[in-house]
């Protein structure tokens, strides 16, 4: 009955961004580390949330070898719910009922109430049971209340039919979209075909085409991967409204047709006084660097060796003497610096004596970089921060140990490069609070810089969403 259905893409999100890959010790040929550690069930646990015989107390797994052990027990558990369930289901029903028994196990699966009720056709029913399972130790555990409400809103999400596809005019355009792929063109020539942007994701091709070309107009950060999500529709809308398309909800002839035709987009006007914030703004357009633009948009930009108000200081090494901040550029064009806080960009002196790494300590080269995501930061005190799973970062490796970048070779890829607190260490001493991270130095001040970046409104459409970040040097301003 269901022995065709496989967990979908959002089955698979919502596991990893629930297990989260955990208890990071290093990096091998570039790639992130982690080994064993006991969930809050006292259960040995490894990558995304393994269990089982193949794990073995203090073995170490690299990022690639986590996401394999995630396949091999999906598979496992994806049998398991075709076993076990005796109705047809879509496949956000399936994908629910998977991350379902990867977390709480098969044998909870088969004998929980959520099952029964499923079988008996009391759809609503099952969601409403498995929102019983949220206890770690006997105690409600926040994670899982969360976890279970997703699995819930997955379970429930509508799976559009093949009827509900387009609103056309008449049955020869019906036929023709279901028979063929959809391009811009076709949609320029077919004056009355329009295609919603709830079903974008049902034709690939279509859809990325449109990313390709909100890409090249910097309205959306690739990849172009036809997975139609939150920010490429808020791309799509932000160029619909740019260049007044009249249309909204759907893309049609007047939207295919700009797309295929705009080489250019109208940019707002930076108004760049001298002000901090301006000669900031004005060194990053300088360097090519992106800048974003807009209400609720933001440009998180660390300035080494800087004083509050931007004027170099010493940089002594071993001191929180950098500083984090955030710039926002809103609809009137002028930026504004919204965050200034103390922190450092270099690692202390006990890991530059004593690194991580064989090759050095890690110095992030200056520099933009793509690579942030929100997470969680630490082992015996872990906070919320931002996690370097979103792509590379370059370093320079102090393997001399004399706390400079000059002369010392550079080293690109994933090495938990994160922004964090600094547990409210002193001024004078960056001490075990950085071994190579982006570091503000108090914790209420972080708990400030993540608050605002969790408004941005691209975080807002997509929790996953990667932000950029600059590394300037305060000398070069």
């Amino acid at each position: 009955m269901n022995e065709n259905l496989k967990i979908n893409q959002a089955g698979i999100d919502l596991i990893k961004n629930c297990e989260g890959l955990h208890k990071k010790c290093g990096t091998k040929n570039g790639e992130t580390l982690v080994t064993t550690y006991y969930c809050p069930a006292n259960v040995l646990t490894i990558g995304y949330g393994t269990t089982g015989s193949k794990v073995r107390s203090g073995m170490q797994i690299t990022e690639s070898q986590a996401e394999d052990f995630l396949r091999e027990d999906m598979e496992k558990f994806e049998k398991a719910v075709k076993r076990l369930v005796k109705v047809k289901l879509n496949e956000n029903e399936f994908s629910a009922l998977v991350s379902f028994a990867y977390n709480c196990g098969e044998g909870a699966l088969g004998g929980s109430t959520a099952l029964k009720r499923l079988n008996q056709g009391d759809r609503s029913g099952c969601v409403e049971a498995l929102q019983w399972w949220n206890k770690g130790g006997g105690k409600v555990l926040q994670g899982l209340v969360k976890r279970r409400r997703a699995e819930g809103d997955l379970f429930l999400s509508k799976v559009i039919s093949r009827e509900d596809k387009y609103e056309l005019n008449n049955s020869e355009m019906a036929q023709k979209v279901e028979e063929t792929s959809i391009k811009l063109q076709d949609i320029f020539k077919q004056g009355d075909l329009k295609v919603d942007y709830d079903v974008l994701n049902d034709y690939h091709e279509l859809a990325v085409q449109v990313q390709v070309r909100l890409i090249a107009l910097d309205l959306l950060n690739p990849p172009a991967d036809g997975k139609f999500g939150p920010l490429s529709t808020q791309a799509l809308i932000d160029f619909q409204r740019l260049t007044n398309c009249g249309e909204e909800s759907f893309i049609g002839k007047m939207t295919a047709k700009k797309l295929i035709e705009c080489k250019g987009l109208p940019k707002p006007e930076i108004k760049q006084g001298n002000d901090l914030a301006s000669r900031i703004i004005k060194y990053m357009l300088s360097k090519k660097y992106k800048v974003f633009v807009g209400n609720d948009v933001y440009n998180i930009v660390y300035l080494e060796g800087a004083n509050e108000d931007g004027t170099p200081n010493a940089d002594t090494p071993n001191h929180f003497n950098d500083r984090r901040m955030v710039i926002q550029i809103g609809a009137n064009g002028v930026p504004k610096i919204i965050g200034n806080w103390q922190g450092t960009t270099e690692p202390g002196r006990p890991y530059t004596v004593n690194p991580m790494n064989s090759k050095g300590a890690a110095r992030v080269a200056f520099g933009q970089y793509c690579a942030w995501q929100v997470g969680s930061h630490g082992r015996s005190r872990p906070h919320e921060a931002l996690v370097q799973t979103g792509g590379p970062v370059t370093v320079y490796r102090d393997f001399n140990k004399d706390f400079r970048r000059e002369g010392d070779k550079l080293d690109t890829g994933y090495f938990g490069i994160n922004q964090h607190h600094g547990y409210d260490l002193p001024a004078n001493n960056v001490s075990t609070a950085s071994a190579g991270c982006l570091v503000g130095r108090k914790i209420a001040e972080h708990r400030e810089f993540m608050r605002i970046i969790k408004q941005d409104r691209r975080y807002q459409a997509n929790s996953r969403y990667v932000f950029y970040s600059t590394l300037i040097d305060a000398r070069e301003l």
